[in-house]
């Protein structure tokens, strides 16, 4: 067999090796970088849920949604001469606001200027029990929900939601990616937080501190006040502060 015959058979012999290594090696990696897939996907879903369900867990994130600004201030833009629809965007003073930050509460709503400190939105006997901030061209909020005897049921810091595992009267929370809604042992809902963009927070719930009035943010209004309709533009201070 000449020289060259030799060589073309022993590089075919190579290549057929180099071959069946990749054919084997190829699957195994596909194999491996499926589980690493899995297993991240799985891991940010303990933390960020994409389901509706009732849940157990005791941590986890809120994202923002894509909610239409203007269809959840529907029925303030209707009754009130403050804001209205003008070149599809929502002024106020005939100021553009929807790229302001927004918190929107029992039929209220506030609106705040570009700031990175945190400002409080509900406050009883001097401790803030909602407060937002904007950080990154994001809305976050912080609250705290107690029951009668000052004992915290669940709180929220800057969009992550801690629920007490101790404290038994409470049912399981219903989580979104973008809702945390919490009912009692009664089935009275005493928090529902929705993150309806990133410039926009709504909210419902029961705020108390023992000693003092407790704050009810309902659908259409605040109690004790009856508050609703109303709009707080650029406001630092509060939309209910009980001393």
């Amino acid at each position: 067999m000449k020289k060259n015959e030799k060589m073309k058979i022993r590089d075919r012999f190579k290549r057929l090796g180099l071959w069946n290594k990749y054919y084997v090696l190829v699957p195994i990696a596909t194999f491996f970088i499926s589980i690493l897939l899995w297993y991240s996907s799985n891991y940010l879903t303990k933390y960020y849920y994409d389901i509706n369900k009732i849940s157990n867990v005791t941590t986890g994130g809120l994202l923002p949604a894509n909610d239409d600004t203007k269809l959840i201030l529907k029925s303030i833009i209707d009754s009130s001469d403050i804001l209205i629809i003008k070149n599809n965007d929502i002024e106020c003073f005939g100021q553009k606001i929807s790229h302001k930050y927004k918190i929107y509460a029992g039929g209220n709503l506030q609106i705040f200027n570009d700031f990175t400190k945190n400002v409080d939105v509900i406050r009883i006997g001097g401790k803030s029990l909602v407060a937002v901030k904007m950080e990154n061209e994001q809305l976050y909020v912080s609250l705290f929900v107690y029951d009668q005897n000052f004992v915290e049921i669940i709180k929220i810091i800057d969009n992550i939601f801690y629920k007490n595992p101790d404290y038994k009267p409470v049912k399981n929370p219903i989580i979104t990616k973008h809702d945390l809604i919490v009912y009692d042992q009664f089935g009275e809902e005493i928090l529902n937080v929705r993150y309806n963009n990133k410039k926009l927070i709504s909210f419902l719930g029961v705020f108390s501190v023992p000693g003092h009035p407790e704050v009810r943010v309902t659908k259409d209004e605040m109690t004790p006040f009856g508050m609703s309709g109303n709009v707080f533009y650029g406001y630092a201070a509060p939309i209910v502060s009980l001393k």
